[in-house]
């Protein structure tokens, strides 16, 4: 997407801003935006990574995020299940699934439901992709694309999907791939490897054998650095699974992946993902008893950008939102007691409870100093006007909506920033003396 495109939907979502009112009959109480309204600055300018929970609608949109959002610099991205090539608007990532006779099934999986035999439920937070294997041999490779079981990675041309500038397909710089694997008693044991490819089809740029086999079942990290490169045209930076040439997995064992985390080594911005489309807040409570902890560690996860009500809305009022909001938040500070939150209340449907929800977001952040509220149910418009515009079927976005709701995030985020009050010269001075001081005591 060019800049141009980029500046014309935040146009329109900035327009949405100040002129939707007049267009439509709002009729939430909750502030625009409330909370700690720090949690923006650091999104846009600080170390925020970030992990995305919401249903269909966001993970619609998510796609379009990198796009969108203007942050200053990107540090990192964790594909996988969740985040993969399925999303509206220029996938930022891709992921692969192989047949072949060692293989038995290849199964994407939510955590809570094991739909056919062999898969397991509650293995991580958000989705799995769980390989089952059969006793078959598998063969002396020719290339890294034999062999495969699973691969994920960052899709080509990064300046289209990415705002502002490439942060993986650049010269001179350290990058890291960790794979992420749910070891367990019937993983399999041996003949694995995770491959980071990169400008071959023959010669990886990092390689690990691995196994996938745990006493006790946890969320493992399989970590790799190599120096980057300038991508050749059509390529694109991939971790792919596989069996080495000769092994015969054991019939019925597994290889569970949650996804691969690609980063570098400054600060910025990293995006994950474990929303997916059907679910409600339920979801999200009870997968983050599996494993939440170990992946919060894993992918280095210090953010939550929370977009969920719409369906929820005829099954809880405001207040029991509002506590299942507060339980959701609470199992993630008991993951990593630092976390932050962004919440955004969904837009308007035209069910009664969905502003009573905006409401009670308005509430937490208020009274919360993790969290930031983002009042899209107001901002965007009524049901009437979101119906005419940027609905296809009453709930989710047509075509226009997905950048419509994607650009009114980046609108709601810059006027949270904006709130910010900038340094005083005095508060600049004390900083100077304060890090002088610093810089001094490290030296005596």
């Amino acid at each position: 997407m060019t800049q141009l495109a980029r500046r014309s939907i935040l146009v329109t979502a900035c327009a949405g801003l100040a002129a939707v009112a007049s267009a439509s009959s709002v009729h939430a109480a909750a502030p625009t935006v409330a909370g700690n309204y720090a949690i923006a600055n650091k999104f846009f300018h600080g170390d925020a990574h970030v992990v995305i929970l919401g249903d269909s609608i966001q993970s619609g949109i998510a796609g379009l995020y990198p796009s969108i959002w203007q942050v200053d610099q990107w540090s990192g991205i964790v594909t996988g299940p969740n985040l993969g090539g399925s999303l509206v608007g220029p996938p930022v990532a891709y992921q692969w699934a192989e047949t072949g006779p060692y293989i038995a099934s290849n199964y994407l999986a939510l955590p809570n439901t094991p739909a056919q035999p062999g898969v397991i439920s509650g293995v991580t937070p958000g989705a799995s992709q769980q390989v089952t294997f059969a006793a078959a041999q598998a063969p002396q490779p020719g290339t890294l694309l034999e062999n495969r079981l699973y691969e994920t990675g960052l899709t080509p041309n990064q300046e289209d999907v990415i705002y502002g500038k490439k942060w993986a397909d650049v010269t001179g710089a350290t990058l890291h791939a960790d794979a992420l694997v749910y070891a367990n008693p019937n993983g399999q044991a041996s003949g694995l490897q995770f491959d980071v490819r990169l400008n071959s089809l023959t010669t990886p740029v990092a390689s690990v054998p691995f196994s996938a086999q745990s006493t006790t079942p946890k969320l493992i990290k399989i970590g790799t650095s190599f120096p980057s490169e300038q991508w050749n045209s059509g390529a694109s930076l991939t971790g792919t699974f596989r069996l080495t040439g000769g092994t015969t997995p054991t019939a019925g064992s597994n290889l569970i992946v949650e996804g691969v985390r690609y980063h570098n080594d400054q600060p910025g911005f990293q995006l994950a993902n474990v929303g997916w489309g059907g679910t409600g807040i339920d979801y999200f409570i009870n997968n983050a008893d599996q494993h939440l902890a170990e992946y919060i560690q894993a992918t280095d996860t210090n953010m939550a950008f929370i977009w969920l009500g719409q369906n929820n809305a005829s099954q809880y009022t405001g207040p029991e939102f509002k506590a299942k909001m507060q339980e959701l938040i609470s199992k993630y500070k008991a993951a990593r007691s630092d976390m932050q939150f962004i919440l955004v209340s969904t837009y308007d449907t035209g069910h009664p409870h969905l502003a009573d929800f905006a409401q009670a977001e308005s509430e937490i952040a208020q009274s919360d100093s993790s969290v930031l509220f983002l009042n899209l149910y107001q901002n965007a418009g009524d049901f009437a006007f979101l119906n005419t515009n940027y609905l296809s079927d009453g709930t989710h976005p047509n075509t226009a909506g997905d950048y419509y709701f994607a650009g009114q995030t980046q609108a709601l985020l810059s006027m949270a920033a904006a709130q910010v009050p900038e340094p005083t010269s005095a508060m600049l001075l004390l900083g100077g003396a304060g890090a002088l001081a610093l810089r001094r005591r490290r030296t005596a």
